[in-house]
């Protein structure tokens, strides 16, 4: 239920949980037990339509909240962020499609009341900044940040109407503070940890489930920030990491890091397990599934993060999973890189049985085996994958 005591962030009105404030608990210095709870994020892929709210919600309760207690983080609705973006770029059509595409949503959920209020202050948000927003980062941030916005109210009403106590905790009240770089801000961390810890577990102790908006933080003077494209992935392993929860589950379309991209190579498969040292390097690569700025705090993080798609069939990804073994190939500009523990061996096996006109193996270290050539790097995973993992 969403409370009605009033906070300012920079002129806009918003509402806040009754005594969630950020500043209101604390923990000891240093604590890091781990915490039984998991933090679910559920993807913009996987709510494209108002009954994929209701389709989430079920399988949120089926899978994970009827088990676990937890927290859960949102994105925007598929394709949102996309036109935002286009009104800060000066396209008037966009505007018209995210109030349409809103305002459809609210009468499909049934959205009235205090979250159909919320829903009204939006609409009104992105149209008085929507010209100021071509010209100002701040008020960019504010109007991109409207998506998730959004899609916390419509998942927290779909999971009160199901029975579920739950409460939005917007990122100022459990206190998310980035630093003031508008469109690529980064959590002052390590110092929000525990004013995030305190909080987001404070509303799990009383007996409800926090709802999340990812990808926004404030900065301490009180001005919304974006995170980067894909950052509700940062959201989730940011506060699994202040709760010390024992995982964060991520969901999306796919199910899991796929040895490949399945467009380059049909018969890619799921990585079941990788430790956080490939993970992280996976992710320079833009590996799909992994937000290279989620692995900024996972080092001194003891759970395990499962990224899974709606049947939680997926990858995990924990400290302590190493195993041998390529895990994933990507192309690059110039090449391919090869990542996993051990990968040198069986990458120089596989180019030896396909030798290539210019191409070099390139040893980064233990857990990154590059394979440069002239060659086409789409072409040249084909070949690799094919000796790697026999498909």
């Amino acid at each position: 239920m969403i409370g009605v005591k009033l906070i300012s962030i920079h002129g806009l009105s918003l509402t806040k949980e009754m005594g969630v404030g950020r500043w209101e608990v604390r923990v000891k210095s240093g604590v890091k037990e781990k915490q039984n709870l998991v933090v679910v994020k559920v993807g913009g892929s996987l709510v494209r339509s108002p009954k994929d709210y209701v389709k989430v919600s079920e399988i949120l309760v089926r899978d994970i909240l009827e088990k676990s207690r937890a927290a859960i983080v949102v994105s925007a609705i598929k394709g949102i962020t996309d036109l935002l973006i286009s009104i800060c770029n000066g396209d008037r059509e966009a505007l018209d499609k995210v109030i349409e595409t809103h305002r459809r949503f609210s009468r499909e959920l049934g959205i009235t009341g205090p979250y159909s209020d919320h829903v009204g202050a939006l609409e009104e948000e992105v149209v008085r900044y929507s010209a100021m927003c071509r010209e100002s980062m701040i008020h960019r941030d504010r109007v991109l940040s409207i998506g998730e916005r959004f899609s916390v109210i419509a998942l927290a009403k779909t999971l009160s109407d199901m029975g579920l106590r739950v409460r939005i905790a917007w990122p100022w009240d459990v206190g998310i503070i980035t630093d003031d770089r508008f469109g690529d801000a980064s959590p002052k961390v390590p110092d929000i940890y525990e004013d995030i810890g305190a909080s987001v577990r404070k509303i799990i102790d009383s007996g409800y489930i926090p709802v999340i908006p990812g990808f926004i933080g404030v900065t301490k003077d009180g001005y919304i920030t974006t995170m980067g494209r894909g950052s509700s992935d940062l959201t989730a392993v940011l506060i699994a990491r202040a709760t010390m929860s024992s995982k964060a589950i991520l969901l999306t379309e796919t199910p899991g890091i796929m040895t490949t991209d399945p467009k380059i190579v049909p018969g890619a498969y799921t990585v079941e397990v990788m430790d956080f040292v490939e993970g992280e390097r996976a992710s320079r690569y833009s590996v799909k599934g992994l937000n290279y700025k989620m692995f900024e705090h996972v080092w001194d993080y003891d759970g395990e993060i499962h990224i899974l798609d709606l049947s939680m069939r997926g990858t995990k990804i924990c400290r302590e999973c190493r195993r041998e073994g390529a895990k994933v190939i990507a192309p690059f500009a110039g090449g391919i890189s090869v990542i996993g523990w051990g990968s040198g061996k069986v990458v120089k096996t596989a180019v030896g049985k396909n030798p290539m006109n210019g191409s070099n193996i390139e040893l980064r270290d233990e857990v990154e085996t590059l394979v440069l050539s002239k060659a086409d790097p789409v072409e040249l995973v084909r070949i690799i994958h094919k000796e790697v993992f026999g498909r």
